[in-house]
């Protein structure tokens, strides 16, 4: 339940980063087209004066982008690690259900070793049946 929970949350970040990586990517267009009107805005005034208002268009945006860089590369950090802490967990939570179904196997052998012997020789039987009747329809 707990490991459930910490999964759910780490999903919740990871959600929320993307988020706001693909709303600043998706709102870059719209910027610009706004920062383009404010420069159109402003081609009546004297040349140096528009090209000032572009030169700091061109600056906020190369900044916005190196920022959302940034952001991202330490978004991916993050998943990085994480994802490396979870996959630590699952490898260790799948070690321990191996060794505790070994252990359930060893214990049902010793206990009932003739149940054991007859399972297995059950499940041989199935499968063979089941393998001969592909092999039938296969032509």
């Amino acid at each position: 339940m707990e490991r459930e929970q910490q999964m759910h949350e780490i999903a919740e970040q990871i959600g929320t980063a993307l988020g706001r990586a693909v709303s600043g990517v998706l709102s870059l267009p719209d910027r610009v087209r706004h920062g383009l009107h404010l420069v159109k805005g402003q081609a009546r005034e004297p040349a140096g004066s528009a090209t000032d208002a572009a030169s700091e268009l061109a600056q906020s945006m190369s900044e916005r982008i190196s920022s959302l860089r940034q952001e991202a590369t330490q978004t991916a950090s993050q998943w990085k690690e994480k994802a490396g802490q979870r996959a630590g967990e699952l490898n260790e939570l799948a070690g321990e259900q191996i060794a505790e179904a070994r252990l359930r196997v060893a214990h049902a052998a010793r206990e009932n070793p003739i149940r054991m012997i007859m399972g297995f020789a059950a499940a041989a039987f199935v499968l063979g049946v089941g393998l001969s009747l592909w092999r039938s329809t296969r032509g």
